[in-house]
């Protein structure tokens, strides 16, 4: 988003137009000097006082991260959204592999099961929590897999993601 409104412009258009830009200062010159100046912040912080920000916390500045992204005045663009996404998703499929490489012999519809739920709770959280889970799906029970989807608190938490993961685990 535009940190102000411009008459005649499209904010909204404006915001998912791609940047392309050609570089007349030295990219590199200038991400090494802000990242001197800034620094490199891989969480989530308060700008004015530089302190994690976690659940709970007085925020007195902007939330801030990476390398003074004001996440409060510009948020995150679909690309760089994307990418984040994708990043953890290769994350949670590395988990996978070197936890349970079994995962890697399912159908491309049940490893994509898998990994929206090891996104949603945390890949070591899925295998280490949902034991029965995880052997339902290691021995291809996918009735079990789905009773074991169905009778967890999870089930109740998460509204239509729940029914779509079980019935795309039917379905293969």
């Amino acid at each position: 988003m535009l940190p102000y409104p411009l008459a005649g412009l499209d904010t909204e258009r404006a915001n998912r137009k791609p940047i392309v830009m050609t570089d007349t200062f030295d990219m590199v010159a200038m991400l090494a000097q802000l990242t001197t100046d800034e620094s490199i912040k891989r969480f989530v912080y308060d700008d004015a006082t530089g302190r994690p920000i976690v659940s709970g916390s007085y925020v007195i500045g902007n939330p801030t991260a990476g390398i003074g992204r004001n996440l409060a005045a510009v948020g995150l663009s679909d690309d760089e959204s994307n990418m984040l996404c994708q990043n953890d998703v290769l994350r949670c499929a590395a988990y996978f592999d070197g936890a349970i490489p079994w995962w890697r012999s399912l159908s491309p519809v049940r490893q994509r099961q898998m990994l929206d739920m090891g996104f949603n709770l945390g890949p070591s959280e899925l295998i280490a929590g949902w034991p029965v889970f995880i052997h339902a799906m290691l021995v291809q029970d996918w009735p079990g897999a789905v009773a074991a989807l169905k009778n967890s608190k999870w089930w109740g938490e998460v509204g239509y993601r729940g029914p779509r993961i079980a019935a795309a685990i039917l379905a293969g």
